[in-house]
């Protein structure tokens, strides 16, 4: 973390792209699923409250995506409530199946899935790249 901006660096080198890139119909089926779990500001919000932490309650990463969401907002229990609904009935659900993250919802504990670190890495590695275009 860059002690001055408080953002997290990304570790990854920059590569320009080959003009004829091979690439399998599986590496490409893996990329566009990443891509639609970025795809959603609430799933990125979620991951990146699991970052660097080995697991969270339910309400604790409600209350982190929360604090992303609305930094400097006047919370609502309306706001509250709309976030942890579609946290339990939609991206938590979508972000396990996907091995981006595992949730047992009988403890209600989450932790970063097998996906998670590949899909932070893709994060990290365009977020770079948008902050330098």
């Amino acid at each position: 973390m860059d002690a001055q901006s408080g953002r997290v660096q990304a570790s990854m080198t920059t590569t320009t792209p080959n003009s004829d890139p091979n690439y399998t119909d599986d590496e490409l089926h893996d990329l566009a699923e990443i891509m639609n779990i970025l795809s959603s500001a609430r799933r990125v919000r979620t991951l990146t409250a699991l970052r660097g932490e080995s697991e969270l309650r339910r309400s604790e990463l409600v209350q982190r995506v929360i604090d992303q969401t609305f930094a400097n907002e006047r919370v609502t229990a309306q706001k509250r409530k709309r976030i942890n609904i579609s946290l339990y009935q939609v991206h938590l659900s979508t972000l396990s199946e996907v091995g981006a993250l595992e949730w047992s919802r009988d403890s209600d504990i989450i932790r970063p899935g097998p996906k998670y670190d590949d899909i932070m890495s893709v994060f990290d590695w365009a977020l770079l790249a948008h902050r330098r275009s």
